[in-house]
């Protein structure tokens, strides 16, 4: 999902699907409601599938994400919507609503998603426009954070497939994250038979090369927003997605490219990096590999 903005992050391209259906989970039918009882208020983030609102329900502040009126059209939308809806009741009925944006209910009538608003807006808008050099302990936090909710997501059989800063979202004091934008969430299973799309400064060199791709892809996208938090940068910054997509797809090269991780980054740290931009998705760590070295980095922070 864009922000509001200009923001020159480009699509690869749409799923392709092989499979015709795609898993989906029992809708929560207390959940179930009225869009007409939202009062909207202004818009947040637009994108090509959805836009997404503030807005005010039963006395709480709450974010609407509602599909674009050409949307409604296309069937194959539809489905998307409510397969977002159908993860979305799953992982709250997991109880994993502590590292995903929470569902607060759906109007599938009128293609709308009423969810928890997180205040602080997005991590990549947050790590860009603050000036200062953010404390190591909240860098670590969120680090943490993010790794422990991907490896919630893949223990329960799901791969995120678009993990970015830009789906990232903060809390209004920006000391809590949790995973939004479920748009592209599939099962484990399911993702062997879609050749997945992204936005190319987050995407894995197999799904650059539109490969099948499985959790190790959202571990790439791992170390780029990890490489983001630690460095405040923009990932590839002054090369165009299609620059990015022939450096980090190309498999003719001795030395695949990579950001550069500054030299004074703890060593602990810059190898979780590395481990998560390794070229063969079966050599990189498991998301949860991963979380436990960054609680063991943040438990013997000084």
């Amino acid at each position: 999902m864009k922000r509001r903005g200009s923001l020159d992050f480009e699509v690869l391209s749409d799923r392709t699907e092989i499979v015709k259906t795609e898993k989906t989970y029992p809708l929560e039918q207390h959940l179930q409601t009225n869009v007409e009882n939202v009062v909207m208020c202004e818009e947040v983030a637009r994108g090509g599938f959805a836009t997404v609102h503030r807005a005010n329900f039963n006395s709480n502040i709450v974010a609407v994400k509602k599909l674009l009126s050409i949307r409604t059209k296309n069937e194959k939308d539809r489905r998307k919507l409510r397969k977002e809806v159908s993860i979305m009741c799953e992982l709250k009925r997991l109880g994993l609503s502590n590292h995903f944006v929470d569902l607060i209910g759906y109007d599938l009538n009128s293609f709308s998603i009423i969810m928890e608003y997180m205040g602080g807006g997005d991590l990549y808008r947050y790590l860009q426009r603050t000036k200062h050099t953010i404390d190591l302990h909240t860098k670590l936090s969120w680090a943490v954070e993010l790794s422990e909710a991907l490896h919630m997501l893949h223990n329960v059989g799901f791969i995120h497939t678009d993990l970015k800063s830009l789906n990232i979202l903060l809390d209004s004091s920006h000391t809590k994250l949790k995973i939004g934008d479920l748009t592209d969430v599939c099962s484990i299973e399911d993702c062997k038979n879609i050749v997945s799309h992204g936005t190319p400064y987050w995407m894995a060199p197999e799904v650059i090369r539109q490969e099948s791709c499985n959790e190790k892809s959202d571990v790439f996208s791992l170390g780029v927003i990890l490489w983001e938090i630690i460095t405040q940068r923009k990932p590839y910054e002054g090369y165009n997605a299609l620059e990015v997509i022939e450096l980090i797809g190309n498999k003719n090269v001795c030395k695949p490219f990579r950001l550069q991780i500054p030299d004074d980054v703890d060593p602990r740290y810059s190898k979780i990096i590395k481990m998560c931009w390794l070229e063969d998705p079966s050599q990189r760590s498991s998301s949860e590999q991963i979380w436990k070295m960054l609680v063991e980095i943040k438990h013997n922070l000084k």
